[in-house]
Order: structure tokens, then C-alpha cells, then sequence
């Protein structure tokens, strides 16, 4: 499931899981949020996500990949945080690693973390996009 890069595949597994098997356990359904926090992660650029009781981290890339900070995608991320994304997050650099973090609920309900954290992360995409696309229409 990890090997997964759409979130398409990914549903396609689920409905075909749950066709064989049934409504799955609880522990299998968090596997389930944890890839889509994955996939949705990637396609930001993250890479890597740490979720804690209290917040969402997300690494960016190492400060080598000029490719990555170079990018349209990059400078529209930059912006979209910039402008405030409803994320309640920000930005946070220890030594050369750039993190986004964000509070979460206070609750330590995997399913509440899980949520809350892939809620984030696809707001912080959508608002990345949509910067995008307004950008590409001005052009």
C-alpha cells in the first residue's frame, strides 16, 4: 500500500478489500488515513510528516534540492502560507531542515489526529492549487 502514488489506486484497494472482506477493523482503517496523509503529503513536496498529540510536522526536502525550491509549486506554497491558509500552522527551520507545522486537536484519538492532520494537509494542497491556477489565468 505504501507503493501507492494515486489516491485513485488507493480506493480501488479499499473498495476491493472491502468487497472481499467486509467493513474492516478500525486499525486497518487508519492505515487507510495514514497513506492518503502520505500521498497528499508528496504531492506538497514533504518529505516526511510526524504527527504528535498536539501538532503535524512535515519536512520539506533537504536544502540541496534547488529543483524543488526553484519551483512554481514551492513559490506558491510559500505564498499560500504566507497569506494565512487556515491551517493554523506555520513555518519552523532547525539547522538546515524547513519544517510546516500545525496545532491539532487535543484529543489523542488516533482517529481525531489522523482526521485533523489529513484536513491540513488538504487545505494547504487545495490552497496551493488554487494559487496556482489563478496565477496561470492572469498569464
Amino acid at each position: 500500500m505504501y507503493n501507492l502514488d494515486t489516491e485513485e489506486k488507493l480506493q480501488e484497494i479499499v473498495e476491493e478489500l472491502r468487497d472481499r472482506f467486509g467493513n474492516p477493523p478500525e486499525e486497518v482503517e487508519f492505515l487507510y488515513e495514514v497513506v492518503r496523509i502520505k500521498l497528499i503529503a508528496e504531492k506538497i513536496g514533504f518529505r516526511r510528516v510526524r504527527i504528535s498529540e498536539h501538532a503535524l510536522e512535515a519536512e520539506f526536502p533537504p536544502e540541496s534540492d534547488t529543483q524543488y525550491y526553484e519551483s512554481e509549486d514551492f513559490q506558491h506554497l510559500m505564498t499560500t502560507l504566507s497569506r494565512g491558509s487556515g491551517t493554523k500552522g506555520g513555518l519552523r527551520q532547525e539547522g538546515t531542515t524547513l519544517s510546516f507545522y500545525a496545532a491539532i486537536a487535543t484529543s489523542v484519538e488516533p482517529t481525531t489526529l489522523l482526521s485533523e492532520s489529513l484536513q491540513i494537509l488538504t487545505k494547504l494542497l487545495h490552497s496551493r492549487d488554487s494559487l496556482r491556477v489563478s496565477v496561470t489565468a492572469e498569464k
